[in-house]
């Protein structure tokens, strides 16, 4: 079966802030990421940043503590087996979560994780 995902990735960021939002900072402009086999890893791994990110969506429900920088991703499971991993960096991030969504930005929330998720199985 074929479903589309979107993630949204939270942290508080401790470094420096750009002038300009990212272009994913909100769910309607979410970067499309293609899921890759394992061998793909990481030379295939998609950069972002929260840098001057505003703070579309509450704090993760699963960890939510203050103001919490958020960006957005989507992806589509079509070809792909479960489970996925998804590994984060966070970088001068101090507090960060992934929750994951399907059905679009006003989906059903399937999966949150403080802190990278590693393995995840999406229904």
């Amino acid at each position: 079966m074929r479903k589309l995902y979107t993630l949204l990735l939270s942290l508080i960021s401790l470094g420096a802030l750009r002038a300009q939002a990212p272009a994913n900072d909100l769910c309607a402009n979410a970067q499309t990421i293609t899921p890759v086999d394992a061998a793909g890893c990481p030379a295939a791994a998609v950069q972002g940043t929260t840098e001057n990110a505003g703070a579309e969506a509450a704090a993760p429900s699963c960890d939510g503590t203050g103001t919490i920088q958020d960006v957005w991703y989507t992806f589509n499971t079509t070809g792909y087996n479960n489970p996925f991993s998804l590994q984060l960096t966070p970088g001068t991030a101090a507090h960060y979560g992934v929750q994951v969504f399907v059905g679009g930005c006003n989906g059903v929330q399937v999966a949150c994780f403080a802190g990278s998720p590693g393995v995840i199985s999406l229904p």
